[in-house]
């Protein structure tokens, strides 16, 4: 299967690309920053709030891979003011998606989010509410793309060991680690693998934002 993504370099998308290649997976991916050595995927560095460069860079991905299956968005920024979060974590996301919609046909995109997206929970505002517009994306264009078979969800995590869970108080994340069902928040490896096992797998759910939170 091949998979297009954004952030493959960031914490958790490194875990995701380990875990995606290890089941078979051919993985192209943006980055930013951090190191791509020892990685097992073909990079493109390109900042993803440059809304003119993001369109050419997956494309030159899927290009490069022989086609798309998969097109999932890991990038995030968790720090900013309202333009600069959305600029990455939401339009980007959309650009991605228009620029391979037809390619993608039959295939999925998956979106990264948090679980503040699908739960009333003491989260931070801007960051949440990007989500939650990933979560409109995802059910608007599950729809819209379900006539040729392509699938769109959105990913809700609960706060990771490591990350940009950072971004989270200490407090808030003793207080969800007391009320999931797991006691616990899950390593950036366990969450790659719940991704990378649902990005490989599916092939009926669309349209829904899918908690991945550890029982919250």
């Amino acid at each position: 299967m091949r998979v297009v993504m954004t952030g493959g370099t960031g914490r958790l998308g490194s875990a995701v690309l380990r875990e995606l290649v290890s089941r078979g997976a051919v993985v192209g991916s943006t980055y930013v920053s951090g190191a791509t050595e020892g990685l097992p995927a073909t990079f493109r560095k390109v900042d993803l709030a440059d809304a003119a460069a993001v369109a050419p860079a997956v494309r030159s991905l899927a290009a490069e891979l022989g086609g798309v299956d998969v097109l999932l968005h890991a990038a995030g920024r968790t720090d900013g003011g309202f333009d600069e979060l959305f600029a990455v974590n939401v339009r980007a996301a959309w650009l991605a998606i228009d620029a391979l919609r037809g390619e993608l046909a039959g295939g999925q995109v998956a979106l990264l989010g948090s679980i503040g997206a699908l739960k009333a929970m003491e989260t931070p505002p801007l960051l949440t509410a990007t989500h939650g517009a990933l979560l409109g994306l995802a059910r608007s264009l599950g729809k819209e793309l379900g006539a040729q078979g392509t699938r769109v969800n959105l990913l809700a995590l609960g706060p990771l060991t490591e990350g940009s869970s950072s971004a989270i108080s200490p407090h808030l994340r003793t207080e969800y680690a007391k009320h999931a069902c797991l006691r616990r928040e899950a390593t950036p490896e366990e969450a790659g693998a719940a991704i990378a096992s649902f990005v490989l797998s599916n092939t009926y759910v669309t349209g829904q934002g899918v908690a991945l939170d550890g029982g919250l």
